[in-house]
């Protein structure tokens, strides 16, 4: 009969063979399918490895691929791949637009075994193989979207192969557990443990750019439906606007997973994703972070979907923390904003804006949630920048614990260095010779100001449990009375200034003082409990040393944003340098200007690198022009009271249910 294509029966191919997960493992592994040249109408499954030296897919090295056309099967494709870690099988769904779905299992020598029928016309492109070993995948099928959910077959690598494709067919597998919606598709799943140890199949979903889950356990026990759960995550400035995900990897408790468009690997840290607070169903939600990882470029599909047992070295790396660009440019004077409430507390970055004297929301950093560190209720304090690396550095901390260094990025990127000694730590600075300087309350009555040498050579620590119990050595460099309030505290703050011999000198405000010591007395062990120079600038009658914010240095001048919400101002003490004679006594009394800055809430640590044409200029006539005699004597410790300032409880939102898609993704998409 002409134009009739015939073709012999799909059967069964023994003697399918399973990965060696423990030891060698697959690599990540995506298929994809293409248009059968010799076959109009058909495809071909091609079979790719992320390769990890050259940052590129490749054709997978022990993959065969499966021309369907040649299998007796025209008009099938496969997605839904997923392995099952345990047994090393791998599992794909053979798609037929429009007829039947059958599971099948396959080996990379091009054998394939059909196991079944999946019931309900599941049309699924996302699957993946839990630890309990059941197949999870979804039905994006069902006309109405709105019926479309999640399905399972328990025991998958349990399941005898029938005889061919035909006899497949007889046999029905899967029953659904989920009807939430069309927005339960996703993307690619994959099997996640977070940093409380829950397991869940987690899938990113593109409207909103959010991710979501069910745990394992509520998918065997029939009680995932209505106990979904949402994870706002943080995604670095790379990732950019929506994107679909097509493959999904799982790596030693890690989340990778590849953006269809081509937008690179990115990654979630299982200590990084945290559930405690997510109630099923509903508000609050868990909180997460996304990583890049070294391969910012990928190949762009429509028709994908991801799967393998990959070793640690199989798998990109984490891009790690990245410095400031102060080398080839500059972020300005930046105010980092401690927020949220326990167990979602976050950091939010705001700049100066020297054109329209405004506050303005950092928008090139990205908002990190600290949420899913430790038991959830760190925050971070005493921000600082190194004006040499350009690495940024903060101290989390909560009541009663000590504290743990961390380095950030504009990314939202952070990576852990180690404990520090104190509680409480309200401010830091980091000296141009790379120490690190910090004032830490170390006991009822009294605290410490201490350094760390050579703070950016401190190697980074992968966990936080560990970076919690690794103490970093730090030189006491002055001891104060919190008693009699003592100093210094740093009121909020710490900024660093040179005299006119280009010694550097750490400076703080309290009250209407600057106060000064040499970097390098601090660093002295037998100078560093010494006294501080005081300069009575005469400012404002400030009895609230919070007030006080943020405080930069560029050298010779010193600005400090200061005030009382929702009224600030950015005080320029301009050329401070010239106060100083060289041995750390006052000399000539600096000039201080005044510029008003627009009304804002933010409050924060000062930091960051600068250009003179990013600080505003002042006002004309200046509001305050004061010049001071100076003091000619060393000040001994003031009593003062120091004032430490909660970060600001955050609304919760209501509960809502998770909003249909802007845009249904195409059924041939994976």
């Amino acid at each position: 009969m002409a134009g009739l294509l015939m073709v012999a029966p799909a059967t069964s191919t023994p003697g399918v063979q399973s990965v060696d997960c423990a030891t060698t493992g697959s690599g990540l592994l995506q298929v994809f399918n293409v248009d059968d040249p010799n076959n109009a109408g058909s495809y071909i499954s091609k079979f790719k490895l992320l390769d990890v030296e050259t940052n590129e897919y490749v054709d997978a090295p022990n993959f065969t691929d499966l021309v369907w056309a040649d299998l007796g099967l025209p008009e099938r494709f496969m997605n839904a791949a997923a392995i099952d870690h345990a047994t090393g099988q791998i599992f794909g769904v053979v798609r037929h637009t429009g007829g039947d779905q059958v599971l099948a299992r396959f080996d990379g020598d091009g054998d394939i075994e059909y196991l079944g029928k999946l019931a309900n016309d599941a049309a699924p492109k996302a699957a993946t193989v839990t630890s309990t070993g059941t197949f999870v995948y979804n039905n994006n099928s069902y006309p109405v979207a709105t019926d479309r959910g999640m399905e399972r077959i328990l025991n998958v690598s349990d399941l005898a192969a029938q005889a061919d494709y035909n006899a497949a067919l007889n046999v029905v597998l899967g029953e659904n557990i989920s009807s939430e919606g069309e927005w339960v598709s996703g993307a690619d799943y994959a099997s996640f443990v977070d940093a409380n140890g829950d397991e869940f199949v987690m899938w990113h979903w593109y409207s909103g750019d959010r991710f979501y889950g069910y745990k394992v356990s509520d998918i065997d026990n029939d009680t995932a439906d209505g106990n979904w759960y949402r994870f706002d995550v943080t995604f670095p400035d790379s990732w950019d606007d929506f994107g679909a995900v097509g493959a999904s990897w799982t790596v030693d408790g890690d989340l990778y997973f590849s953006r269809n468009d081509g937008g690179g690997v990115f990654v979630i840290k299982s200590e990084d994703l945290d559930a405690t607070t997510t109630q099923p169903g509903s508000a609050p939600y868990g909180t997460g972070v996304v990583s890049e990882t070294q391969i910012s470029v990928t190949e762009e599909t429509s028709s994908n979907d991801g799967f393998g047992c990959a070793t640690a070295e199989q798998a990109p790396t984490a891009t790690p923390v990245q410095v400031l660009p102060c080398g080839t440019g500059s972020v300005g004077l930046m105010i980092h904003e401690a927020g949220g409430a326990a167990g979602a507390y976050t950091s939010t970055f705001h700049r100066i804006n020297a054109d329209t004297n405004t506050i303005d929301a950092a928008t090139d950093f990205a908002t990190i949630n600290w949420g899913s560190v430790g038991d959830g209720n760190w925050q971070m304090n005493a921000v600082a920048s190194d004006p040499v690396s350009g690495m940024a550095y903060g101290i989390l901390y909560q009541s009663g614990e000590s504290g743990v260094l961390v380095r950030f990025d504009q990314d939202g990127d952070y990576e852990f260095v180690g404990a520090l000694e104190g509680t409480d730590f309200q401010a830091a600075v980091v000296a141009s010779d790379g120490t690190l300087i910090y004032s830490a309350v170390e006991a009822a009555s009294g605290g410490e100001v201490r350094s760390v040498a050579n703070v950016a050579d401190l190697a980074s620590i992968e966990d936080f449990a560990t970076a919690l119990t690794t103490t970093i050595s730090a030189a006491d460099s002055w001891t104060y009375n919190t008693n009699d309030g003592g100093y210094p505290t740093g009121n909020n703050d710490y900024g660093l200034v040179q005299d006119e011999n280009g010694q550097e000198f750490i400076a703080f405000v309290e009250d209407d003082h600057v106060r000064i010591r040499a970097v390098d007395e601090i660093n002295d062990a037998a100078t560093g409990d010494g006294y501080w120079e005081a300069f009575d600038l005469g400012l404002i009658n400030n009895d609230s040393d919070s007030s006080w914010q943020g405080l930069w240095g560029d050298g010779r001048n010193l600005y400090l944003h200061a005030g009382i919400s929702p009224d600030y101002q950015l005080y320029v003490i301009e050329d401070f340098a010239s106060a100083v004679d060289g041995s750390g006594n006052p000399a000539v009394a600096p000039s201080v200007t005044l510029t008003e800055l627009a009304t804002s809430s933010t409050v924060g640590d000062g930091f960051g690198c600068f250009t003179s044409t990013q600080i505003p200029e002042q006002v004309t006539p200046p509001t305050t022009t004061t010049t001071i005699a100076p003091t000619t004597t060393t000040v001994a410790p003031t009593t003062t009271t120091t004032i430490i300032v909660a970060p600001p409880e955050l609304e919760t939102p209501e509960p809502s249910e998770p909003a249909d898609p802007i845009a249904a993704p195409p059924d041939f998409t994976g």
